[in-house]
């Protein structure tokens, strides 16, 4: 006879099987949710078969979820902060930065560049609008419109001297996206330039070209005379009886006739003559393109303007003056000797007059 199966036995092997599924079901969907979101507030090896039960699907999807967003909140925060940090660093940067397109609209400048090239407006009034529209002297600022990686150029503007380094931005597609310009000021090192380059090349005293740059300018004008044929001629001009001047009367006075010759020479040569003090109480000038009767001439007009002038402290003065023009592949020290020699002679007879070599 056959036995009839014991009441309840075939729903409690359903419930288990149910069970396990459901288990099944939850793990699965809790490694959904972690591929998902990356984190959760439990992990489910660390939860036993009961307690996953337990568990609200619902509520651990809503508990990642605001983890998801409080993690967004804060890293917007913190990109706003990173985003002010670099917004201040670069409107306090030291130089004038400008973002041109490839259209050359302005794509960005920081508030040293609305100083010095758009002092009339504000970020809102350039950003996006073509550069020539709204500065004057957007010439000048994009020398270098599509430049290589970097490129350096000087201009002036609005009487500063500007250095600007232009850097290109390129696409994914290697083509130019956009460049960006940054202008130094480099008003004060190129007036220390200047002043360095006056030191080198002028007489402190008179304020005329000095020794080393007369030499200079010698060599350049004897090659050009020699590769073109041209006449050349240099007088040597010096005060005659300078050292009584400045042993009766004075160091300061005698610095005083120095510079009131220099003064007076230079109102009667030619802006092209290069005018410079040797040393001492002798002086050159540099003619070019003038020959040695020329060159006569003028050492006779300056003997006379001289000889007629009042010096202030001192009175009447006179100079002595020698001359020689400048023979075809001549080397300096013959030329010089030779108007040096001619310098002597004016000396030896009787001074305050002109000789030729």
């Amino acid at each position: 006879m056959a036995t009839e199966p014991r009441q309840g036995t075939h729903s409690r092997t359903d419930d288990q099987e149910n069970h396990a599924a459901a288990i099944q079901y939850i793990r699965a969907k809790v490694d959904q949710l972690l591929a998902l979101m990356g984190t959760l507030p439990l992990r489910p090896e660390e939860l036993d078969d009961a307690t996953l039960i337990e568990l609200d699907p619902i509520g651990i999807i809503a508990g990642s979820f605001e983890q998801v967003l409080a993690h967004l909140k804060q890293t917007n925060h913190e990109l706003t902060i990173a985003r002010n940090e670099i917004r201040t660093v670069f409107d306090a940067f030291g130089a004038a930065v400008i973002v041109v397109s490839k259209d050359n609209l302005v794509e960005d400048c920081n508030a040293l560049a609305l100083e010095w090239f758009f002092p009339a407006a504000d970020a809102a009034q350039i950003i996006g609008r073509p550069l020539a529209e709204i500065c004057s002297c957007h010439e000048q600022l994009l020398t270098t419109q599509h430049p290589g990686n970097r490129q350096v150029s000087e201009f002036i503007h609005d009487n500063h001297h500007y250095q600007q380094v232009s850097s290109t931005i390129y696409d994914e597609a290697d083509q130019i996206d956009k460049v960006v310009h940054l202008y130094s000021d480099i008003t004060l090192q190129k007036r220390a330039e200047e002043v360095l380059k006056a030191q080198a090349t002028t007489d402190t005293l008179t304020g005329i070209a000095n020794r080393r740059q007369f030499y200079s300018t010698l060599t350049a004008e004897m090659s050009r005379a020699d590769r073109y044929r041209l006449p050349l001629a240099v007088i040597m001009l010096d005060l005659d009886h300078f050292k009584e001047i400045n042993d009766t009367l004075g160091h300061q006075v005698g610095d005083d006739v120095l510079v009131e010759l220099a003064r007076l020479v230079s109102g009667v040569i030619r802006e092209q003559d290069v005018f410079a003090r040797w040393g001492g109480e002798e002086f050159v000038i540099l003619a070019p393109s003038r020959d040695a009767e020329g060159m006569r001439q003028l050492a006779e007009k300056l003997r006379s303007a001289v000889e007629s002038h009042s010096f202030p402290g001192v009175g009447r003065v006179t100079c002595s003056f020698g001359l020689a023009e400048y023979q075809p592949d001549e080397a300096i020290e013959s030329f010089f000797k030779r108007i040096d020699a001619a310098l002597y002679r004016a000396k030896e007879n009787g001074r305050n007059r002109v000789e030729l070599a």
